[in-house]
Protein backbone atom coordinates (compact mmCIF):
# COMPACT_ATOMS: atom_id res chain seq x y z
CA UNK A 1 0.00 0.00 0.00
CA UNK A 2 1.42 3.00 -0.92
CA UNK A 3 1.64 6.14 1.33
CA UNK A 4 0.21 9.75 0.44
CA UNK A 5 2.75 12.15 -0.28
CA UNK A 6 1.03 14.23 2.72
CA UNK A 7 1.76 11.16 5.10
CA UNK A 8 5.62 11.64 4.12
CA UNK A 9 6.17 15.29 4.93
CA UNK A 10 8.24 16.08 7.77
CA UNK A 11 7.41 19.15 10.00
CA UNK A 12 10.24 22.15 10.29
CA UNK A 13 10.27 20.89 13.85
CA UNK A 14 10.67 17.28 13.14
CA UNK A 15 13.67 17.97 10.86
CA UNK A 16 15.30 19.80 13.92
CA UNK A 17 15.56 17.22 15.71
CA UNK A 18 17.81 14.81 13.36
CA UNK A 19 21.10 14.81 14.31
CA UNK A 20 22.46 12.28 12.56
CA UNK A 21 24.52 12.82 9.27
CA UNK A 22 22.28 13.43 6.30
CA UNK A 23 22.92 13.05 2.25
CA UNK A 24 20.96 14.47 -0.05
CA UNK A 25 21.48 13.21 -3.83
CA UNK A 26 19.63 15.26 -6.51
CA UNK A 27 19.38 15.22 -10.16
CA UNK A 28 19.75 18.19 -11.72
CA UNK A 29 17.11 17.21 -14.25
CA UNK A 30 14.70 15.69 -11.73
CA UNK A 31 11.39 17.03 -13.02
CA UNK A 32 9.02 14.87 -10.35
CA UNK A 33 10.79 16.49 -7.44
CA UNK A 34 12.40 19.75 -8.27
CA UNK A 35 15.36 20.71 -6.15
CA UNK A 36 14.05 24.28 -5.84
CA UNK A 37 10.92 23.10 -4.06
CA UNK A 38 11.88 19.67 -2.77
CA UNK A 39 15.52 19.11 -1.60
CA UNK A 40 16.35 23.27 -1.18
CA UNK A 41 13.95 24.09 2.01
CA UNK A 42 15.45 20.85 3.94
CA UNK A 43 18.78 22.36 4.17
CA UNK A 44 17.36 25.19 6.72
CA UNK A 45 16.47 22.46 8.97
CA UNK A 46 18.77 19.54 9.03
CA UNK A 47 21.62 20.40 11.07
CA UNK A 48 24.35 17.93 9.22
CA UNK A 49 23.33 17.33 5.77
CA UNK A 50 25.56 17.09 2.47
CA UNK A 51 23.77 18.06 -1.24
CA UNK A 52 25.51 16.42 -4.49
CA UNK A 53 23.24 16.89 -7.27
CA UNK A 54 24.43 15.65 -9.92
CA UNK A 55 24.31 16.47 -14.21
CA UNK A 56 22.81 14.84 -16.77
CA UNK A 57 20.54 12.78 -14.19
CA UNK A 58 17.07 13.06 -13.34
CA UNK A 59 14.69 11.26 -10.32
CA UNK A 60 16.46 8.33 -9.92
CA UNK A 61 20.38 8.96 -9.34
CA UNK A 62 21.07 5.65 -8.02
CA UNK A 63 19.60 3.81 -11.25
CA UNK A 64 21.10 6.74 -13.67
CA UNK A 65 24.54 7.03 -12.62
CA UNK A 66 25.21 3.95 -10.51
CA UNK A 67 29.01 4.65 -10.20
CA UNK A 68 28.79 8.21 -9.14
CA UNK A 69 25.73 7.26 -6.89
CA UNK A 70 27.68 4.48 -5.11
CA UNK A 71 30.90 6.85 -4.98
CA UNK A 72 28.77 9.48 -3.07
CA UNK A 73 27.24 6.92 -0.77
CA UNK A 74 30.91 5.36 0.15
CA UNK A 75 32.30 8.55 0.95
CA UNK A 76 29.91 9.73 2.89
CA UNK A 77 29.39 6.30 5.07
CA UNK A 78 33.01 6.33 5.73
CA UNK A 79 33.14 9.59 6.76
CA UNK A 80 30.00 10.03 8.54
Amino acid sequence: MWARVDDLTLSAATLATVRAPVLLVHGAQDRLTPLRTAVLPLLDHLGDVRLHVLGRCGHAPQLEQPTAFRELLAAFLVRG
